[in-house]
């Protein structure tokens, strides 16, 4: 029998696992009566450094769901806020885990660290990127009647930003963490630009001195407002029912700052032009 919820708490927990894993040939994926494994009580509950990773080397399912549809981020999310849990979440992250799934009561597991205030591991899954999109979603991207326009825009307000002299180029992605579309376009637009570097077609700089940031909406001003001095930031995606907000807020943070801010909006209907 492998450690329970309240096994957890104990120094060396990880290492009896390691025992009962090799030595007595337990089950890592052993569930209890209420579905919950090895790994979720561990996510939830240790303050070990090792067992997150020893049990998923041992051959854990991250993806398991317990009965009440929660996985083992889930339980990291909501309960753990050790200074090891941040640790704990970019293990599961790494191992297949999607901080958007959500369980029985429709919570993910980024909403539940959001609810529980959890200063350890929401930093970790706001930062969290889905995997890149496959060929043929964005295919279908670079197939929209915008898409081109677009992309034009921004190729030419980030040479611009270089032919100007700036030391770096910020391209914030302005998006919820399940906005899957904007997800994808923002894949596309990224290795358009990161083409066209390799290609020689973009001059002024490379592709190295534009780094990428995708952020909520509610996190982008406090984005803008710690970029150093001489970095030009391209705002370059924003859902049309929240851009309005956001490009006044940027209008007055430039004003203040100086016009470090361009603004390509990823619009599908009466698309923004760089502002």
């Amino acid at each position: 029998m492998l450690p329970t919820k309240a096994e957890w708490d104990k120094p060396g927990v990880a290492a009896e696992v390691r025992k009962r894993v090799e030595d007595d040939g337990a089950d890592v994926n052993e569930a209890g009566p209420d579905g919950r494994t090895v790994l979720m009580n561990a996510a939830a509950f240790s303050a070990d450094p090792e067992a997150i990773s020893y049990i998923l080397l041992a051959g854990a399912k991250p993806l398991v769901v317990d009965s009440a549809g929660k996985t083992a981020l889930h339980h990291c999310a909501h309960s753990n806020t050790g200074k090891i849990a941040a640790s704990y979440a970019a293990s599961l992250l790494k191992a297949g885990c999607d901080p958007r799934t959500k369980d029985a009561a429709g919570i993910s597991a980024l909403e539940a660290a959001k609810k529980r205030k959890n200063a350890a591991v929401l930093p970790v899954l706001e930062a969290w990127q889905p995997p890149p999109p496959d060929d043929a979603t964005l295919a279908s991207v670079r197939a929209t009647s915008w898409y081109n326009n677009w992309t034009n825009a921004v190729f030419l307000a980030v040479d611009k930003a270089f032919d100007a002299d700036a030391a770096t180029v910020d391209i914030v992605g302005i998006l919820d963490g399940d906005d899957e579309a904007a997800h994808n376009e923002l894949s596309a637009l990224m290795l358009y630009l990161e083409a066209a570097y390799k290609s020689g077609t973009m001059g002024g700089g490379t592709f190295r001195q534009c780094s990428q940031a995708r952020v909520p909406h509610a996190a982008v001003v406090g984005k803008l407002s710690k970029l150093e001095e001489e970095v030009h930031a391209l705002v370059v995606y924003c859902a049309p029912g929240k851009r309005d907000g956001i490009a006044k807020k940027i209008a007055k943070y430039n004003e203040k700052c100086g016009s470090r801010i361009a603004v390509a909006w990823a619009a599908k209907e009466d698309p923004y032009p760089i502002e």
